[in-house]
């Protein structure tokens, strides 16, 4: 018959190699057992973000990601703890009395930071080059409607209340590369580079077209799984002990 032994009082702090070598000293309370059953760990876990992630979420939001990518990055980085109810009072106390109306229950949402779809959005933005199809024959001065419709093209919705254009106006002399801003969930600002592509007719319903790969690749971090095999790293002083970082 095997007996599973579980601790009375379990550890809500991970306990990690001290610099001199060894780990840390256990409490009296760490060194209580009692029988138990025998628990699968769940790769999965939920955390309480202490400051503002980007790609995941914002201070005082509960989160669901991988257990490794928590104590290994989140945790090491005091970006995100073990929640408890007082934790979480706490947080939204500090949200309440930071907020410019006090009688007001401060949204966590209204931060400037973005999550999920939003978040995957901004970096697609951030990492391409939007070409402007523009008609040469014809003067022209570029409007927020013509970037709406080179965004258009390339699967990308923006209203034209949304983007910024430069302080320059931009003609068909423009030949260097310049910036519009596109506003996101009146959160944040985002710039996208942007070229003139002045197009030439070829025949009567022919015409040349732009660049269509405009998108450079990104990565975005993958919270519910564990760090890829290419990010693992050894202790420093250790060679047959891999950690993820």
């Amino acid at each position: 018959k095997i007996t599973y032994l579980r601790r009375k009082y379990p550890i809500r702090i991970p306990q990690y190699i001290t610099i001199n070598g060894g780990t840390q000293e256990l409490t009296v309370e760490q060194q209580i057992y009692i029988e138990g059953k025998k628990e699968e760990e769940e790769p999965i876990i939920e955390v309480l973000l202490t400051d503002n992630v980007p790609g995941l979420g914002t201070k005082g939001h509960l989160v669901k990601l991988h257990r490794n990518r928590f104590w290994n990055n989140l945790y090491l980085r005091n970006l995100a703890e073990l929640p408890t109810p007082e934790r979480i009072n706490e947080l939204k106390s500090e949200a309440c009395h930071n907020s410019p109306i006090m009688s007001i229950i401060t949204n966590l949402d209204d931060a400037n930071v973005l999550s999920g779809h939003s978040y995957e959005t901004q970096q697609r933005l951030l990492n391409m080059t939007l070409y402007i199809p523009m008609n040469p024959s014809i003067p022209w001065t570029l409007t927020p409607k013509h970037v709406k419709v080179a965004f258009r093209r390339v699967g990308v919705v923006v209203e034209e209340e949304d983007i910024a254009m430069p302080e320059k106006p931009v003609t068909a002399s423009t030949l260097e590369e310049f910036t519009v801003n596109v506003n996101m969930e009146n959160k944040i600002s985002v710039p996208v580079k942007c070229r003139i592509f002045l197009y030439q007719r070829l025949d009567a319903k022919t015409t040349t077209k732009p660049p269509s790969n405009v998108f450079r690749k990104i990565r975005l971090d993958d919270w519910l799984s564990d760090f890829p095999d290419d990010e693992l790293r050894l202790l420093p002083g250790f060679t047959n002990k891999p950690y993820r970082c």
